[in-house]
């Protein structure tokens, strides 16, 4: 039965969840840059110019968390905006 093996691996992955490990700032910023690629292009510069500035902040020690949070939003608003996009293009028929 198909449906065995899936509910032997949920079954499994309950029983041994993965181990979590917070996300440095550093790497929750390579994270957001690597994300811009699948925003829309009307929001790659100004969040790329945001980025810089957290960059900047992490540079000089100050915190950056609430900034790279707000960051975090803006990418997933324009990730789904562009993933709305994507959806609703025109299929094109062709007469045969």
């Amino acid at each position: 039965m198909p449906g065995e093996a899936a509910r032997s691996a949920i079954i499994g992955a309950l029983r041994n969840p993965p181990i979590f490990k917070p996300m440095t700032s550093a790497a929750r910023l390579a994270d957001l840059k690597s994300a811009l690629s699948c925003c829309l292009i009307r929001d790659r510069h100004p969040l790329r110019r945001k980025l810089a500035d957290a960059a900047d902040r992490l540079k000089k020690n100050q915190p950056a968390d609430k900034l790279l949070s707000d960051i975090a939003g803006q990418v997933e608003r324009s990730r789904s905006r562009a993933d709305a996009r994507r959806a609703h293009l025109p299929k094109p028929q062709f007469d045969d």
